[in-house]
């Protein structure tokens, strides 16, 4: 058997000279199943406006000028894990994404009434058990 002739059979079990002519491998595309039409969430958003107090955009196209105490008030809310458990923050996340309710996150003037309404929002939810470590 000539050396090529082994190449190519070792190269057959693999399937390996196929796969230049079929082109890029679908395992290789990190953008496969993602859902390139969802917006990003409120709390990612919020990141930016805690820096340097910024405009938020609501997924119905409404702006929303937030400072920066503002900003972060929300934000600890919507990632803070002892306050409610994680589908509640998503809710409430995904709550903050439509522009008449995040008009109302903006009236309140003090942290506890702000929180208060946050919490409102969300209804009635099951605080999660403090943890020991």
């Amino acid at each position: 058997m000539k050396i090529n002739e082994l190449i190519k059979e070792g190269l057959d079990d693999f399937d390996l000279d196929t796969i230049q002519r079929r082109g890029k491998d679908s395992a290789d595309d990190d953008d496969a199943g993602l859902d390139h039409t969802k917006t990003p969430p409120m709390s990612a958003r919020l990141l930016r406006a805690t820096d340097v107090g910024d405009t938020i955009k609501t997924d119905d196209g409404k702006s929303f000028k937030v400072s920066k105490a503002r900003a972060s008030i929300i934000r600890d809310v919507l990632t803070d894990m002892n306050r409610m458990k994680a589908p509640d923050r998503e809710k409430l996340d995904d709550m903050l994404k439509k522009s008449e309710n995040f008009k109302k996150v903006m009236e309140p003037k003090d942290k506890e009434s702000l929180e208060a309404v946050l919490m409102s929002m969300v209804g009635d939810f099951v605080k999660p058990e403090p943890s020991n470590y």
